[in-house]
């Protein structure tokens, strides 16, 4: 199975896929699986293919709602082909009635939504730590934000991470508000792991004016008389101050940190 290129799974009245179904078919470039029953795919069903550039779902009654993320996010990614000839149908939604017969390759993840009626509570784990907990005068300072809960596919969607600084905000998603900010703010999000990310802010050459907070702020986004607004889950501080004089007569800064906080975020399945 492992070279295996092609596969042709429609017409066979499948109703759900497995997590774990492809895994053993990496190579395989072209998946079919059109005019079955599927109304939507589980998170993780083509983590491990690596090399599909062909994914054919026409012809199934998706239900475009929260629980098919996955799969537009793999989609969009990727890039891949949704049809097997220019003349096929391209994949739609037939539920819920607000996007019935709307492109997959159309859709924006803000509108794949669950009903609040479905939603569960899903509850975060925010650590906010420093690399270093004293730095000298022209040092760089950095500070980690790491979140940890259902998955990292579930957090990158639910969850925005900002960073501030003295309440001028720096990021969002570790991308600076302004190219200028360059030369004093670094911001890298972490290799993802499977039940978290992280996100580290580095504020470079601390100097005098630098003295205040630095925040991690945590973000959901929702949807309010048909607007999309961030919603305030949590965040967490750095303090930075100038202590005293440490050796070659050079001011130090003190980061005191405060860690381990947790917060509720309603996560729809």
């Amino acid at each position: 199975m492992g070279n295996l290129q092609g596969l042709d799974l429609s017409n066979n009245k499948l109703t759900t896929l497995q997590t774990g179904t492809f895994d053993q078919m990496g190579n395989l470039h072209g998946l079919d699986l059109s005019n079955n029953k599927l109304t939507t795919l589980q998170t993780g069903t083509f983590d491990q293919m690596g090399n599909l550039q062909i994914l054919v779902v026409s012809g199934n009654p998706l239900h475009c709602d929260c629980h098919l993320v996955a799969l537009i996010r793999f989609m969009k990614t990727r890039r891949l082909e949704l049809k097997l000839f220019s003349s096929s149908t391209e994949p739609s939604c037939q539920n819920p009635l607000n996007l019935k017969d709307t492109l997959l390759k159309d859709i924006s993840l803000q509108e794949v939504v669950c009903d609040s009626g479905n939603a569960t509570t899903q509850t975060y784990t925010v650590d906010v730590t420093s690399v270093n907990s004293m730095v000298k005068a022209g040092d760089n300072y950095t500070s980690l934000c790491n979140i940890s809960g259902h998955g990292t596919l579930d957090i990158i969607t639910n969850l925005k991470v900002k960073w501030y600084h003295n309440s001028k905000l720096l990021t969002s998603q570790c991308t600076l508000e302004d190219v200028s900010m360059a030369e004093k703010y670094s911001c890298e999000v972490l290799p993802l792991q499977q039940n978290s990310i992280s996100s580290e802010m580095t504020v470079m050459d601390i100097q005098r004016e630098d003295v205040g907070i630095l925040i991690c702020e945590l973000t959901q986004q929702v949807k309010e008389n048909g607007i999309w607004e961030d919603k305030l889950l949590e965040y967490e501080s750095a303090v930075i101050q100038i202590r005293g004089i440490c050796r070659g007569r050079q001011p130090c800064v003190k980061v005191t940190v405060y860690i381990n906080i947790a917060l509720t975020s309603i996560n729809v399945r």
